[in-house]
């Protein structure tokens, strides 16, 4: 039995001498001592190369430790603008429907209040001659970029389809 040991052994070590001879002669062995070798640039910040690990995570070339987050898209909502009146009733309506419905959440919804402020005023007669509205302007009055919507029944049914309440 102790013969059979020593065969194996010595066969081992015939074997992993072999193997490192041969990488010796290929010349596949990297010596860790890099004496005379050249140092690596160092990088400037602008410099600084972002190459993948093996996770395809990209890193800071000049220090594998730091790991960027890859680059996400924002999530863009659709805009709504609603206009409204501050003593108006069916704006208050409105105003309830989205909040408890958490339509904010879905949209980004812009308010502006036309009574008091000339500039929104002026803002929602250019979106209802655009919509070719026709007789008066009333509020509430919704512009989704491309249509126009006007009291509370219409801007709450449109507000449901869109997402699907």
């Amino acid at each position: 039995m102790k013969k059979i040991r020593v065969f194996i052994l010595a066969l081992l070590f015939l074997i992993s001498s072999g193997i490192g001879a041969y990488l010796l002669w290929q010349d596949k062995v990297v010596s860790e001592d890099f004496i005379g070798a050249p140092e690596p640039p160092s990088l400037t910040e602008e410099e600084v190369d972002v190459l993948p690990n093996n996770n395809d995570v990209p890193v800071v070339a000049d220090n594998p430790d730091v790991v960027l987050k890859p680059e996400v898209e924002p999530i863009i909502l659709p805009k709504l603008v609603i206009y409204y009146g501050e003593q108006c009733p069916h704006c208050r309506i409105v105003e309830k429907f989205i909040k408890e419905e958490s339509i904010g959440k879905e949209f980004d919804i812009e308010m502006k209040e036309v009574s008091q402020n000339e500039d929104n005023k002026s803002e929602l007669i250019k979106r209802a001659e655009y919509c070719d509205v026709k007789g008066p302007i009333g509020v509430p009055f919704l512009w989704d970029g491309q249509a126009c919507y006007s009291g509370d029944e219409d801007i709450i049914d449109y507000l449901r389809t869109k997402t699907n309440r």
